[in-house]
This record gives C-alpha cells, structure tokens and sequence, in this order.
C-alpha cells in the first residue's frame, strides 16, 4: 500500500507545482516524521501524526490531501471513497468535489458517499483547516489492485484531484 501512496502523491505533487500551488509533501520516500524522543513503534506512530496535524496547523493556507488505500474483508467492495475533517466546513465540500470528480471521469459505476471522519483518523479528526483523505480504491478488490497498480492509473487519479482542487480554490467558500 504505501508504495501505491507515495506514486500517487509524487505524481500529484508534479501536477499541483505545475499548475502554480505550492505544495508541502510529508514524505517523498518511505520514512516517518517522529521526533528523535519516540523510541517505542506507537511513540513513533503518534508522534509522526502529531508531527503531520501540526505541520497542517502551521502552514497558512494549508489544506490536507492524503492519499491512501482501503482493504476490505469483502472482495466486491471496490472503488474511490473520501473522508473530510469534521471542523472546517470547507473540508466536506472539498471532499464532495473529489468524490464527484473521480467518479464522474474514472469510475461512473461507483456509487461510494464521502463520509465525516471519525476519531479513528487522527489527523483528519484534529484538523481545524481544509483536511480530506482519499481512499483511492480496495486493495482487496482483485480490479482495484490491477488499476492502482498501473502507472496510467495513479497518474488519472492524480490529475483529477489536482482538476478538483482548482476547482476547489475558484470556487465561492462557505
């Protein structure tokens, strides 16, 4: 799965510079960002949220994209869901655009809804600005694997979510 993530974000990352944003990527390999002090694996795995939700605090106009993977116990269970950041309302719209734009061009047949994130995901859950994780497809769909996994594929994902979040950013807020 992270590798999947990482591909997907480098080449969104390409896009969204191309296109003027300036962009912040938490990883561009395979590391966590924990403070030196997090000895144990879930001090690294909290400090590396913490380090995340405060690097989106700190940054003035920041808004959050991650990119992730589902699995499901279930192989019918298939395609593009997002998740949005229940404390800013912009969080949802942002999420509405990228769910209707990856459906309506890439995967017409999926029917999944956006969904308001639970405590469970930390940093979108934290989040007091624009926060969003897409959940670019099941990794336990056998069709879903195969697409993910094809260059073409990560580089559609990724264009549609940089064309959503411009526009995201021409669009009236609130």
């Amino acid at each position: 799965e992270k590798e999947i993530n990482l591909s997907i974000a480098l080449k969104l990352d390409t896009m969204l510079r191309a296109y003027g944003f300036q962009t912040i990527m938490t990883r561009d390999s395979d590391v966590s960002i924990h403070s030196p002090d997090a000895k144990t694996v879930r001090q690294q795995k909290t400090s590396d949220l913490k380090n995340r939700l405060k690097l989106l605090e700190d940054t003035s106009s920041g808004i959050l994209i991650s990119i992730h993977q589902n699995k499901y116990s279930q192989s019918s269970a298939h395609g593009t869901q997002v998740f949005y950041g229940k404390n800013c309302p912009e969080s949802k719209e942002l999420a509405e655009m990228l769910q209707k734009t990856i459906t309506g061009y890439l995967q017409p047949e999926n029917a999944r809804e956006i969904k308001q994130a639970t405590k469970d995901i930390y940093i979108l859950y934290q989040a007091t600005k624009p926060a969003v994780m897409v959940e670019c497809g099941f990794l336990s769909n056998p069709k879903d694997m195969e697409d993910l996994q094809q260059e073409k594929y990560q580089g559609m994902l990724a264009f549609l979510i940089t064309v959503s979040l411009m526009e995201y950013e021409h669009a009236p807020q609130g």
